[in-house]
């Protein structure tokens, strides 16, 4: 879970269409208006290098709290270091049923590696009354437990509010920027000889007319002032929602994002 793509999005030509599939995800124009807040922040997919690379360290710590906490309650555990590293899961299926619970009962403060709850049961709920969304205190038990609550990561912030910052994602598809970055592809196509009524339609014919070799690539070049326009729509559309987003959850947001360090 690094990063969402909006929802609801057509489903059209890679070649062509690529900003209305993957908008968020194309650098923004150097325009102000386009400056997200959260971009000051690691967690929300504007430094990817930074957040991957704290990411793995924060998750070698915590697996190595991990093993430490199971060598005290005297089983042995690796920290795995891929995810085809099966030796933790033969060590405990080569356990007795008592110490396979006994086992579960220190790694997760659960008698299996099942959970047992639903989706909505496991969502975050607010513990104290203050109005910041911690995590399920019957998830914080265990080794696996304490070594997620002594280090929570770069992505925690994302975790707490994961059911706002959907909800906002999902707006940016039907705001108004985005609506009118389509009514201006539309146009701009149609500069092109596209005279069809709909996005899919266009790119419908666009992808024809290069299956029958009618289209080439360089006639897909002369359509990027076109798809420049849609990157533009949707990056205008996330910073207006984000700086929304932003405003809504600052306190959440300063205390638990970590600041994205200068390049």
């Amino acid at each position: 879970m690094k990063y969402l793509v909006p929802a609801g999005l057509l489903a059209v030509a890679a070649l062509v269409m690529v900003p209305f599939a993957q908008a968020e995800n194309q650098p923004a124009p150097p325009r102000f208006d386009l400056v997200s807040p959260l971009s000051a922040y690691l967690g929300f997919g504007y430094h990817t290098d930074q957040e991957d690379a704290l990411y793995e360290a924060e998750e070698s710590a915590r697996q190595e709290m991990i093993a430490d906490c199971m060598a005290k309650a005297g089983f042995d555990f690796w920290p795995k270091s891929d995810e085809e590293d099966l030796r933790n899961v033969k060590f405990l299926e080569s356990l007795e049923s008592d110490e396979q619970r006994r086992y579960n009962l220190a790694f997760s403060g659960r008698e299996s590696t099942s959970s047992g709850r639903t989706a909505e049961e496991m969502r975050k709920v607010d513990l104290d009354g203050s109005g910041l969304l911690e995590y399920d205190e019957r998830d914080r038990l265990g080794c696996l437990g304490a070594a997620a609550g002594a280090l929570p990561g770069v992505f925690h912030v994302r975790s707490v509010l994961a059911a706002e910052y959907e909800k906002m994602d999902d707006s940016i598809d039907a705001s108004a920027e985005v609506a009118d970055a389509r009514a201006n592809w539309m146009t701009c196509m149609g500069d092109f000889g596209y005279s069809q009524k709909t996005p899919a339609a266009v790119s419908e014919a666009v992808s024809e007319g290069l299956a029958a070799g009618k289209i080439s690539e360089a006639d897909l070049e002369t359509y990027e002032p076109c798809n420049q326009l849609v990157r533009e729509g949707y990056a205008a559309g996330r910073a207006d929602a984000e700086r929304k987003f932003f405003a809504e959850h600052e306190e959440t947001i300063k205390k638990l994002a970590v600041p994205a360090s200068a390049k």
